[in-house]
């Protein structure tokens, strides 16, 4: 997965960070972590989804949480990419670093959104 949004909201001490949605915590449907959705992140806490998001580059089958009733978190996914999939694939290639970013920052400079 290649995860993006708001870098201080890694941090929740953070003044900076951006605001929680807690509307987004839970959606209640079945769709899967299938490659090009995505998905908001979280904390493994309720109401914890934040400005922090993800799009899928494998079946993350371990994030759908009703096949894991141990899952400690939900991560709704509420969009999927219908074009540009291989610029999302070369994104999570780059060279990563210890901490798992990527060593030179890659910047988003476009995105449309699209109602269904």
């Amino acid at each position: 997965m290649i995860q993006f949004g708001c870098p201080h909201s890694k941090d929740p001490r953070s003044s900076r960070a951006g605001p929680t949605i807690p509307r987004f915590a839970v959606i209640d449907d079945n769709r899967g972590v299938q490659v090009g959705t995505l998905s908001m992140a979280n904390t493994g806490r309720p109401n914890s989804g934040g400005s922090q998001f993800f799009i899928n580059v494998a079946h993350n089958e371990f994030l759908d949480f009703w096949r894991n009733d141990l899952a400690p978190s939900q991560h709704p996914v509420f969009g999927k990419v219908v074009d540009g999939m291989d610029v999302v694939m070369n994104i999570s290639k780059a060279p990563t670093n210890s901490n798992d970013s990527p060593r030179t920052p890659i910047m988003v400079n476009s995105i449309t959104v699209q109602g269904a």
